[in-house]
């Protein structure tokens, strides 16, 4: 059985917790990185190899709690050894999660340089903010249109040209269905990336286990499944796909990354099971991070047998 709750219930319950102080994000960002390491470690038992020692991972990175656990996520994975490059959506990011993600060696590309003045920053037009040399030269021409700093050789051009694992923390339960601005660009420049055989209408690598069901935390064999046979980023959902309405499933256009695995805190969205959502969300894996005894006593949204 899948039940699933809307965002204003998943909200409802969390209120109280909050309000008690209790960490949430953090519980989320830590289970977000597990599993995003045992899917790298899953690609290089299929693969044979990794795109870099570690993984290197890409994280699309929103303005709102969504982006702050892609950022702590980020953050520990990048102090376990992996390569990690933040692009920032928006006009700013989770402060807290920015600095841990700064502190832990992940680079962090900005269209507005005041919202990572201690890391660097590329405008997206290729001028570099701040120059050290221990800051990699990066080029944009990955994500939205063409442009590069002096050296063209840095870590960040390969983690947007060659990622393993693509970390979709865009927007969450807080947005409707749709894509606007800088996010909708980037994430329809990086659709191809990981459908090459088309657009969004069309199957890739993992797809065909979208919408297979729900998963509990402790059960990883299923990520093994998900491993692309062939070098396609593997695309981890930070709750749900960004650009799919949390309630309905529904979509505005087809400028959605399809998920290999959505990891969903708490409790399942509604709308991973339903309308376009459940062909999205690949694989969903249930974090429990303390509200579960308090969407147990709602009642659900939608329960599929």
């Amino acid at each position: 059985m899948r039940i699933g709750y809307t965002a204003q219930q998943v909200r409802d319950a969390e209120a109280s917790h909050l309000a008690a102080g209790e960490p949430l994000m953090e519980r989320a960002s830590h289970g977000l990185a597990v599993r995003i390491r045992e899917l790298i470690e899953a690609r290089e038992r299929t693969l044979g190899t990794l795109a870099a020692p570690g993984g290197r991972v890409l994280l699309l990175v929103g303005s709102g709690d969504n982006g702050g656990d892609a950022l702590f996520a980020g953050a520990e994975l990048a102090a376990g050894g992996s390569e990690v490059l933040a692009v920032l959506t928006g006009d700013h990011a989770h402060e807290q999660g920015l600095a841990a993600a700064r502190d832990a060696g992940v680079h962090v590309m900005a269209h507005d340089p005041g919202m990572v003045a201690e890391s660097v920053a590329i405008l997206w037009n290729g001028s570099t903010v701040r120059d050290h040399d221990e800051v990699p030269d990066v080029i944009v021409d990955g994500i939205v249109g063409t442009g590069a700093s002096a050296g063209l050789r840095g870590r960040a051009h390969e983690i947007v040209e060659a990622p393993d694992v693509i970390v979709d923390g865009i927007v969450g339960t807080g947005a409707s269905a749709g894509l606007r601005g800088r996010a909708h660009e980037i994430v329809e420049a990086l659709l191809p990336q990981v459908l090459p055989g088309g657009g969004p209408q069309e199957t890739g690598a993992g797809r065909e286990l979208a919408g297979a069901g729900v998963l509990e935390p402790a059960v990883t064999s299923a990520l093994l499944s998900v491993a692309p046979a062939e070098r396609v980023p593997a695309v981890v959902a930070v709750d749900l796909p960004s650009g799919i309405d949390p309630d309905t499933g529904e979509t505005a256009d087809d400028v959605v990354l399809p998920a290999s695995l959505t990891i969903t805190f708490g409790g399942v969205k509604a709308g991973l099971l339903r309308g376009r959502g459940a062909e999205l969300a690949g694989e969903i894996v249930l974090v429990p991070i303390g509200i579960e005894d308090d969407l147990a006593a709602l009642s659900p949204a939608i329960v599929l047998a």
